[in-house]
């Protein structure tokens, strides 16, 4: 998703780095002057942080969390014991 405004967004290859981890207050980014908005899955780990991806980079964490490379969860079905809660 894009927004025109990109004042204090930080790079997206700077933020997207596969290990690294998300900022918990994480909005967006900024590529080629473009806004990048984070997509959000309907999936939180227990603690209420929400699982955020960067669109073109198959790339996904939760706020706070490490960087992994893969689809952005969107349903556990009891799978993973870190995941508390996926609306549908």
């Amino acid at each position: 998703m894009l927004s025109a405004t990109t004042a204090d967004a930080p790079p997206c290859d700077q933020v997207w780095v596969e290990g690294k981890l998300l900022p918990a207050d994480y909005t967006g980014c900024e590529s080629d002057g473009a806004r990048i908005l984070s997509e959000r899955s309907r999936c939180h780990d227990r603690s209420g942080r929400e699982f955020v991806s960067y669109p073109d980079g198959g790339l996904y964490a939760h706020e706070g969390g490490p960087i992994k490379h893969g689809e952005l969860p969107t349903d556990f079905s009891g799978t993973l014991p870190s995941i508390d809660l996926c609306g549908h």
